[in-house]
């Protein structure tokens, strides 16, 4: 009951999920090492939320094309440094994933959307 579900991820981005839990702290794992690797490289960049949906998209359809899917909706929100503007998107446990000023995970995107 005490777990949050909407973490932010370097700075300009938050990234939400619904689903297994394991599997969400295997994918924040993924985030963390995506940050250090940042952070690491030295030039104060910080990937942007479009890119941190590309990734988690590419992630996801890796794990499915595997037959060991991560079981999770993942909601990625944030707002573009360089540019200022603001992105929304959503991933699915099988690599589907879009963008839209609105977006919904689970039974909610049908009923919803």
């Amino acid at each position: 009951k005490s777990v949050s579900r909407l973490l932010p991820v370097n700075g300009s981005a938050l990234v939400g999920a619904g689903g297994e839990l394991s599997d969400f702290q295997f994918i924040l794992s993924l985030l963390d090492e995506l940050d250090v690797e940042d952070y690491c490289a030295g030039d104060g960049l910080a990937r942007s939320p479009s890119e941190l949906h590309s990734y988690l998209t590419r992630v996801l359809y890796n794990r499915r094309s595997k037959f060991d899917p991560l079981w999770n909706s993942l909601v990625v929100a944030g707002v573009d440094a360089g540019s200022g503007a603001p992105f929304l998107g959503t991933v699915g446990m099988l690599g589907v994933a879009y963008t839209d000023c609105t977006v919904a995970t689970g039974f909610g995107n049908h009923l919803a959307r």
